[in-house]
């Protein structure tokens, strides 16, 4: 979903400082898109630091990555708290 949305935007670069993932490698195909995802407050980093790119999203995860999203696109891309 993280890199449907960011296709959808237009792939954008980050808006500001994305945040680090220890698991998304800086050549990883998913890069640009979680760091833009990231920069805007769609996605955040759990405790662990890792985004779990190979892991299977639930519902739940995919309802607020994309509430998220339509959140920031009324804002114009800010980030969300």
């Amino acid at each position: 979903l993280v890199n449907a949305l960011w296709v959808m935007e237009g792939r954008p670069g980050p808006v500001g400082t994305p945040l680090v993932f220890t698991d998304v490698g800086v050549r990883s195909a998913w890069r640009p898109a979680v760091d833009w995802a990231s920069s805007v407050g769609v996605v955040t980093r759990p405790a662990d630091g890792k985004f779990y790119p190979s892991s299977t999203a639930t519902r739940g995860v995919l309802a607020l990555w994309a509430f998220r999203a339509f959140a920031a696109w009324s804002t114009g891309w800010s980030p969300i708290p």
